[in-house]
């Protein structure tokens, strides 16, 4: 419960939820072990609704999470805005300024894996989308699209939008994907800044940096080649391992 006489204008239904001694004003808490975890720091304007929903922040201010659950972890990572089951569940602590909307999106699991560097200002939207590994300071993101960019360790500085689009990103960097799974195969940085638009554009595409696919299929069972250029519906449709075309 809340303990400090400055506390002002707050909601709070459920147990085990507001509990601290610091001034706590404008703050919404519904479900059990909301925002449970303040001690004696500050909030102000913090919204957590679901069982579990910030759970562990404790200075961490203008978060909004809502859902079962959504932002577990995070204690000092602020200006999150999380809305989903699961959703940030287990994001490392510190994460800043992310967008997640979706279950289970941003919700890589931190507790096998040692510890990793926060992801900060990173936008995810989509069921399941950034969801099965663990990010790292995987900054400066957008994916949006049900698994999208879903294996997403440490890439920065990506656009992902599709179903499956970057299903099996890991490190890559600098890339646009759009279209449903458009470069889907591509992992790590021997992939960079890639482009591939359109429906299963870039499909295969794994090992060659700065190459463009813009067509549906384009590029669809190449593998390998830098700075290629491929327009038009099937265009560059073998594999083949090109340079500069």
């Amino acid at each position: 419960s809340v303990n400090n006489a400055s506390s002002d204008g707050n909601i709070a239904i459920g147990s085990a939820l507001i509990g601290g001694t610091g001034a706590i004003i404008g703050c919404i808490a519904i479900g059990d072990g909301a925002l449970d975890a303040t001690a004696a720091n500050a909030h102000t304007g913090t919204l957590a609704i679901g069982q579990g929903a910030l759970g562990a922040c404790t200075s961490a201010a203008g978060n909004t999470a809502v859902c079962y659950f959504a932002g577990k972890l995070l204690t000092t990572g602020a200006n999150n805005t999380i809305l989903g089951h699961d959703a940030m569940q287990d994001t490392p602590v510190a994460a800043t300024s992310n967008v997640a909307i979706g279950t289970s999106c941003m919700g890589g699991d931190i507790a096998t894996t040692g510890s990793v560097t926060a992801t900060n200002y990173t936008v995810a939207i989509g069921h399941n989308v950034m969801k099965s590994a663990t990010m790292s300071a995987a900054n400066h993101n957008v994916a949006i699209g049900y698994s999208a960019a879903n294996t997403l360790v440490d890439g920065t500085e990506n656009v992902v939008i599709g179903s499956g689009a970057g299903a099996t990103m890991t490190a890559a960097r600098y890339c646009i994907l759009i279209g449903k799974s458009a470069g889907a195969a591509i992992t790590d940085n021997d992939a960079e800044a890639t482009i591939a638009i359109g429906y299963n554009s870039g499909l295969a595409h794994d090992d060659g940096t700065g190459c463009v696919y813009i067509g549906h299929k384009t590029g669809l069972t190449n593998q390998s080649g830098d700075n290629l250029v491929a327009i038009g519906h099937s265009a560059m449709l073998n594999t083949g391992d090109y340079d500069n075309d």
